[in-house]
C-alpha cells in the first residue's frame, strides 16, 4: 500500500510529478466542464444518445436509475426516451 505520506514525499522530491498531476487535473477539469455544458445545452434524449455512444457497454451493467441520475432526469423520463428511441428505430427498419 502507498501511504499518503509517501505520496507527498514523492511530490516533494520530484517536482515533475507535481507538474504531471496538475496537467492531469486540468485535463479532467476541462472534460468535466464540457460535460456540464453539454448536459445543460442538450435535451435529455440527446444526452442519453451521447451517453450510449460514449459508454456503449455500460448501459447493461448498471441500473437504469443510475443512468437517469447521471443524465439529471427521472427513471420514468428515461424509460419514455428509451421507448421512443426503440419505436423510432423499428419504424425506420420497417
Amino acid at each position: 500500500m502507498f501511504s499518503y505520506k509517501a505520496f507527498r514525499d514523492l511530490f516533494e522530491r520530484h517536482r515533475c510529478f507535481e507538474r504531471f498531476l496538475l496537467t492531469v487535473m486540468e485535463q479532467e477539469w476541462i472534460k468535466k466542464e464540457r460535460h456540464d455544458i453539454r448536459m445543460v445545452t442538450n435535451d435529455a434524449k440527446t444526452n442519453y444518445q451521447i451517453f450510449r455512444s460514449d459508454f456503449p457497454d455500460l448501459e447493461m451493467q448498471i441500473p437504469q436509475y443510475h443512468i437517469a441520475s447521471y443524465l439529471g432526469i427521472t427513471p420514468i423520463q428515461l424509460s419514455r426516451i428509451r421507448a421512443d428511441l426503440t419505436k423510432t428505430k423499428s419504424a425506420k427498419t420497417s
